[in-house]
């Protein structure tokens, strides 16, 4: 385990804080027995090589080893380093590349920079995504949370979401912890085709599912997989799930997928679902959505509780892009309902 560790040239890659040479030692000490030096190894990783969700040249070097000690039985911290993984899989480009003016950016050498900055933040992600095998061997563990956890990891190996939804079907028909079913739907939602036959599969999961979890988990996946075409029965499931109990809420809360809590993550959702197939542009307007869509969407506008400070505001960032989560939706919903542009000059 990790014998080709040194033969990454660590010294000539950088990460947040510059030279990224110390970074072959804090990956050994991810394999130690002792929890002190494990938990301190992936904290100061987390600050280096993906520090507040950027990433380095160094970045995508640190992926095959991660994957070597997810594979060894004797490592402790499986659960997190699939969340770093899942992390590095969707990373920004550092910072100071979008801190330069438009002056600056122009120059030959912020171009470069720019130009690296985004290849890095592309080979972090190729790198996760050509990991896929470990983690799907990984969906046979006997820790519930950490199937939970692959099953995530895997929703953001795109590139090879041909091969990869076929044996997490296979997994979902044998795994019958819930809480790892929720996870698995969620992941497939995101990796399968739209299609005849997704549509299919997710009918018969939603005739079969028996309790809340389940119930919201498939509707959820066939809103990401299906968009406009998902059923009435899943949407009309989604926008109950509002009101479903706090025990279920909490339950749904500790998924990997539970960026925030189950009314935001039902929004995002049923976001997908009115507007994910549309290219938005400053003169959509709200005849460009079917009338299904735009019952949704008064639904969403009508409930005040959504509308709590925080909740709608990370539906907006996770589905349209952060730079928008600042802008007054309420207001610009209610302008879109009533006819006018959803952006406007």
């Amino acid at each position: 385990m990790l014998e080709t560790l040194d033969s990454i040239p660590w010294n000539k890659l950088e990460h947040a804080y510059g030279e990224a040479s110390e970074v072959p030692d804090l990956i050994r000490a991810l394999a130690s027995p002792k929890e002190e030096i494990y938990k301190g190894a992936i904290r100061r990783l987390w600050h280096a090589v993906a520090h507040q969700g950027t990433v380095y040249s160094s970045t995508a070097y640190v992926v095959p080893f991660f994957c070597e000690l997810l594979e060894a039985s004797e490592v402790q911290n499986k659960t997190e380093l699939l969340a770093f993984l899942e992390a590095i899989a969707h990373g920004a480009p550092y910072s100071n590349v979008h801190m330069l003016n438009k002056e600056r950016r122009e120059t030959p050498e912020a171009q470069l920079k720019i130009t690296d900055a985004f290849s890095w933040v592309q080979n972090a992600s190729d790198a996760v995504s050509d990991g896929y095998a470990t983690y799907l061997r990984l969906l046979q563990a006997p820790d519930e949370k950490l199937r939970a956890w692959a099953a995530y990891t895997l929703s953001r190996c795109q590139s090879h979401r041909a091969k990869i939804a076929p044996d997490m079907q296979q997994s979902l028909s044998t795994e019958v912890v819930p809480f790892v079913r929720a996870s698995l739907l969620l992941s497939l939602g995101q990796l399968l085709e739209k299609s005849e036959e997704t549509a299919f599969f997710f009918t018969g999961l939603l005739q079969e599912a028996e309790n809340p979890l389940g119930q919201i988990a498939t509707a959820m996946g066939w809103v990401f997989a299906m968009r406009e075409q998902t059923s009435q029965d899943a949407l009309r499931i989604l926008l109950r799930g509002y009101e479903l109990s706090s025990d279920v809420k909490e339950r749904f809360n500790e998924l990997p997928f539970a960026e925030s809590d189950l009314d935001t993550s039902i929004s995002i959702a049923l976001l997908s679902f009115v507007f994910g197939d549309l290219e938005i542009a400053r003169n959509t307007t709200v005849s460009d959505l079917s009338d299904l869509q735009r019952n949704i969407l008064t639904t969403i506008y009508e409930n005040e509780d959504i509308w709590e400070p925080g909740k709608m505001d990370f539906a907006i960032g996770a589905f349209f892009g952060s730079e928008f989560a600042e802008m007054n939706w309420e207001s610009m919903i209610e302008d879109f309902l009533a006819g006018q542009p959803l952006f406007q000059e």
